[in-house]
């Protein structure tokens, strides 16, 4: 498996394909103004030059925190490490360009990814469970240190 630099052309055609993101698809002009940031850091992995997930974030908030946005994996490369490879490539980079930690925010619905997160070392900030809404689509705010 191979992690790389990705295009927002190449992340929106994967991004649109996941079953998770079917009911809140973002079009395609909102992607590609959430990723113009110049902090944006986009990337994929692939295999054996099939494209198999993605983990896009930016420069969020302006105090040193770099905020991990959206990743996905294709159903079939789900449960053999490209999720883990994307998060700690990820956690490398924006370490190197001077970023003392990571945000990311999830759902209780995605339970493989809130324990991948906890495993590795996030930690949970934040939980919100708004009342018009099923358990599952709770929001949870986790944050990792990359550096004190």
């Amino acid at each position: 498996m191979k992690v790389r630099t990705g295009s927002i052309t190449e992340i929106w055609a994967l991004y649109s394909t996941l079953p998770e993101f079917s009911g809140e698809l973002l079009d395609e002009a909102e992607f590609e103004r959430a990723l113009s940031f110049d902090t944006a850091l986009l990337l994929v992995a692939e295999r054996e030059g099939v494209t198999v997930g993605f983990k896009v974030g930016f420069d969020r908030y302006g105090d040193g925190s770099f905020y991990s946005w959206l990743g996905g994996v294709v159903p079939a490369a789900r449960r053999t490490g490209v999720a883990k490879a994307l998060l700690d490539e990820q956690e490398r980079l924006v370490a190197v360009a001077g970023f003392d930690r990571v945000y990311v925010k999830t759902r209780n619905r995605f339970v493989a990814m809130l324990a991948m997160l906890l495993n590795n070392g996030y930690g949970i900030v934040g939980v919100n469970l708004p009342d018009d809404l099923p358990v599952a689509d709770g929001r949870i705010t986790l944050t990792k240190i990359l550096r004190g």
